[in-house]
């Protein structure tokens, strides 16, 4: 008994040795073991070496290239990678958005408030854009990147932090691309004036416009009531209400509007353009002409508010009532379009 002993003393001898501090194993290929496992003071297993070579852990293990491999989660302060420009330092497959992630770019853009070519708008304390907008109302894997990748539905790194990294390039921020085009579900850049596209804002805006010919009566102010939209992007016009333009988007509104007459040279003619059936946003005065038509158009800019809404109201004093002409797409018209 006492010879086997010594002699398996003298075999394991032979396997340990110490280099430049480092314990060293040598497993012979006669000996008939799989695995050596390394555990703590109460017996729990924390890793394994495989005869491969490769290091496992209860949830992670290092792979024949180096690469570290997870069946869990990562938990630290920071993760830092030294990968130069051109490697991506995380890849992922997951499109779930990782909450509390603060990229310091998007697609290559920085984010600011102050309008500036290549960069992404963040809406000022008034939660404006001003200055962004321009004014057009119509219209390969590198070593150190972790090898396992996260099914959708799984967030790919957990933040508790909200610094914002000196440098960084998200892919997506809520789960949207940036873009200095316009496109569905992408967030805006600005082109090289600092600018957005006119694409980026929407056209909201009504048109309406009167078919035939409306009687109105001496000396009294009187709604125009309009039957058509030529446009109307905002659900802004209805029939019941055939008089009025309602705001559905609060903004600064280019509002106007044009009236001609049948021909008549007595009296003065009046239009004005009302807001709440209670001010006068714009009014203009016209005298009949040697022709009598008295033709008038008017316009002004305001700011409109959610359910605002504007008429357009005429006024003659001809001695009788008087006719509107109906002429191609402009008398009787209305219109309200958002510009900012």
């Amino acid at each position: 008994m006492i010879g086997w002993l010594a002699e398996w003393v003298r075999k394991m001898s032979r396997m340990i040795e110490t280099i430049n501090g480092n314990i060293i194993m040598h497993l012979g290929d006669n000996v008939a073991a799989t695995r050596l496992s390394v555990r703590n003071s109460d017996g729990k297993e924390i890793a394994s070496i495989a005869s491969n070579g490769r290091v496992i852990g209860p949830k992670w293990w290092i792979d024949e290239n180096g690469y570290l491999n997870t069946d869990g989660n990562i938990t630290g302060l920071t993760l830092n990678s030294t990968v130069g420009n051109g490697f991506a330092p995380i890849s992922v497959l997951s499109t779930t958005k990782v909450i509390a992630l603060n990229a310091d770019q998007v697609d290559g853009a920085d984010a600011q408030t102050t309008p500036a070519a290549g960069k992404i708008p963040i809406a000022d304390g008034a939660g404006k854009l001003d200055g962004w907008v321009t004014s057009n109302p119509s219209g390969a894997n590198p070593s150190g990147t972790a090898g396992k990748t996260a099914v959708n539905g799984s967030a790919t790194t957990f933040m508790r932090s909200d610094g914002a990294p000196a440098i960084g390039d998200s892919d997506k921020v809520d789960g949207a691309h940036a873009s200095a085009t316009p496109a569905a579900s992408t967030i805006p850049i600005a082109d090289g004036a600092g600018k957005l596209a006119a694409g980026w804002m929407p056209a909201i805006g009504c048109r309406v416009i009167k078919g035939a010919a409306q009687t109105i009566p001496n000396n009294t102010w009187t709604a125009i009531q309009f039957d058509a939209e030529y446009f109307d992007t905002d659900t802004m016009h209805d029939n019941v209400n055939n008089t009025r333009i309602t705001i559905k988007t609060a903004g600064y509104y280019m509002v106007g509007g044009c009236v001609e007459w049948v021909s008549n040279t007595t009296g003065m003619r009046i239009m004005a353009i009302r807001r709440n059936n209670a001010q006068h946003l714009v009014d203009a005065v016209h005298n009949s002409d040697q022709y009598g038509a008295a033709p008038g158009a008017l316009s002004t800019v305001h700011y409109m508010a959610v359910n605002d809404y504007i008429e357009l109201l005429v006024y003659q004093a001809s001695g009788g009532n008087l006719n509107t002409a109906t002429l191609y797409d402009y008398s009787p018209v209305l219109y309200a379009m958002r510009i900012g």
